[in-house]
């Protein structure tokens, strides 16, 4: 699942929600985004906007939307007629939540204590510098003075939650946001039913393995996210923004380390991760056979791949209709 998702985690621990809710030598330094990149994508961004795919089954439309590959300035204005009038006629919106663990499945509600327990390292003398390599912390920390100067709190957390949290102010320092468009869904689609799907996976396993020493590669793959180069955060928003489709076929589904590694094996990661596409096309197929019109978000990985959900929904003998 993509990175994005597994950052729901975070809120679900602590206040839970229901499966449908109505309303990755020493290196150089890494090159740091900057406010200017990031406005970048907005101002080149008046365009005609986002490409939308059609899903026919007889009279029953569905409309997708490929989720943004990147996030995007909070501000950013990327309405179109075309979406507008979309969502203005979707009976039900579908939204993505992906694979998460939620406490409130579990027999023993999450204590304040126990969620602070799981995200902590253990004793006074133990930091983050003490649990993952010296290059690893290097980019960390190169992140952290640049973006998240004032929260040192993070480098008494486990990796994982390091991660999470460098993210959270990475992405408020630049007034970024992964939520932008899908916020936007639900406000410009207000007259739908929303369901946002989500699958959870076994809490007690997250649980166990987030206090292992396994997740370093979840913060692994949050520093590489955000050491990418600004220039990469342009090219994918101004493609997203423009309905730029070659370009976009460039993102590829890759596995999830933040998601992998709070799980025990490979087996339950694709376990849950094959439930999760099993529950995304239940639901557009559903809506399809019941409803005239409705309008998904969905990842853009699983619009491309050869085996993502659009291609399910032609195997399964859809009519499903590129953007011109």
């Amino acid at each position: 699942m993509r990175l994005t998702q597994i950052f729901l985690l975070i809120a679900l621990l602590r206040v839970g929600t229901n499966v449908a809710n109505e309303v990755p030598m020493r290196a150089a330094p890494p090159r740091i985004p900057s406010e200017r990149g990031v406005q970048e994508v907005l101002i080149s961004s008046d365009h005609a906007g986002p490409a939308l795919w059609k899903v026919t089954s007889g009279p029953h439309l569905l409309w997708i939307l490929a989720a943004p590959p990147t996030p995007l300035p909070a501000d950013f204005d990327w309405r179109t007629n075309e979406v507008e009038a979309a969502l203005a006629g979707a009976q039900e919106v579908i939204l993505d939540g992906g694979i998460t663990f939620n406490s409130i499945k579990s027999a023993i509600p999450l204590s304040a204590t126990a969620y602070q327990d799981m995200r902590m390292i253990p004793g006074q003398q133990n930091s983050l510098q003490d649990v993952v390599s010296a290059d690893l912390y290097r980019r960390f920390e190169t992140l952290k003075d640049a973006l998240a100067a004032n929260y040192d709190s993070m480098e008494q957390l486990r990796p994982w939650a390091a991660g999470f949290e460098l993210r959270r102010h990475v992405m408020k320092t630049l007034r970024l946001s992964d939520t932008t468009v899908s916020e936007a869904v639900v406000r410009f689609g207000w007259r739908a039913t929303v369901i946002t799907l989500y699958t959870y996976a076994d809490y007690a396993v997250f649980e166990r393995n987030s206090k292992s020493g396994q997740t370093v590669s979840c913060l692994e793959e949050i520093v590489a996210e955000l050491e990418t180069d600004r220039d990469d955060w342009h090219r994918l928003g101004h493609a997203w923004a423009v309905g730029d489709l070659e370009t976009l076929r460039q993102v590829v589904r890759k596995p999830d380390a933040c998601v992998l590694d709070l799980f025990d094996n490979d087996a339950q990661a694709q376990d849950a991760t094959a439930h999760h596409t099993a529950q995304w096309l239940a639901a557009a197929e559903a809506a399809l056979k019941t409803r005239n019109s409705t309008f998904a978000l969905v990842p853009t990985d699983e619009i491309f791949a050869p085996d993502g959900w659009l291609a399910a929904l032609r195997a399964a003998g859809y009519d499903v209709q590129e953007p011109h």
